[in-house]
């Protein structure tokens, strides 16, 4: 379906998008050229978006802001479904005590999105961005979100996986999965080294938020010696936090 409403509500979508990239005012020209729109639709929608009150146009510097109203529009979805307050502010706080590059990720079909991301202080950090999609079922955030789904579940996916639905690559197989699920399950986080990326280690934890489909996943990566060497240390302080950020029951 690309009827003009469709076109135009996913432009809208991208314009949103271009502002949380940028965090800056930006002009209608800079809009345009970023998603290479035409000047005059690009326009248009920028003057609704303002009539509505969702973006702010300053005068002075030709300048198109995101207002507040944006914000309220999901301020409800990180307490109401997924039961955190704040989950930046969780990610960023794990960040700072550990140095390393943290990620909010979600399920997305056969898929792990990465909904936030606070990227790391040490000299090497791994770059991630929002957006950005991992395997579900060969990836560690992807066996620590199934960690918290019933085996019938996790054996009704791999069937769907093996249907294709990986895109060409195989799905793993059924026992090697489940005995790291049960691993996960038993430590309470999972531990992935060089299982994706090589070179890239990663420890990743499971928010129950008492709803399987919509199960969040913290989860810190660096290069794969120093998470390794730390990995004691990095568990016990991210479980600390943990613990103070409880999802809402």
């Amino acid at each position: 379906m690309n009827t003009p409403a469709v076109k135009s509500a996913e432009r809208v979508i991208r314009i949103f998008e271009c502002f949380r990239d940028k965090q800056h005012g930006l002009s209608a020209k800079e809009i345009s050229d970023q998603l290479r729109l035409p000047g005059s639709s690009t326009f248009v929608l920028l003057r609704s978006m303002v009539h509505i009150g969702y973006l702010h146009f300053d005068p002075t510097t030709r300048e198109y802001y995101p207002t507040l109203l944006v914000t309220e529009l999901g301020s409800w979805i990180p307490t109401f479904a997924y039961g955190l307050n704040d989950p930046r502010m969780l990610i960023e706080t794990i960040r700072d005590a550990t140095g390393e590059t943290v990620t909010l990720s979600v399920q997305n079909n056969l898929s792990m999105q990465i909904l936030d991301t606070a990227i790391g202080t040490q000299m090497i950090v791994l770059n991630i961005r929002t957006g950005d999609k991992l395997p579900l079922l060969i990836s560690n955030i992807g066996r620590v979100s199934l960690s918290l789904r019933s085996d019938d579940e996790i054996a009704k996916l791999l069937k769907r996986a093996g249907g294709g639905a990986l895109g060409g690559e195989p799905p793993p197989d059924i026992d090697s999965l489940m005995s790291e699920i049960a691993h996960i399950r038993k430590r309470g986080y999972g531990v992935g080294y060089d299982s994706v990326i090589a070179g890239l280690g990663a420890i990743a934890w499971p928010i129950d938020t008492n709803h399987p489909a919509r199960t969040l996943v913290i989860a810190l990566a660096g290069p794969t010696d120093r998470i390794r060497n730390n990995e004691k240390t990095i568990v016990n302080k991210v479980k600390a936090i943990l613990k103070k950020h409880a999802p809402r029951r």
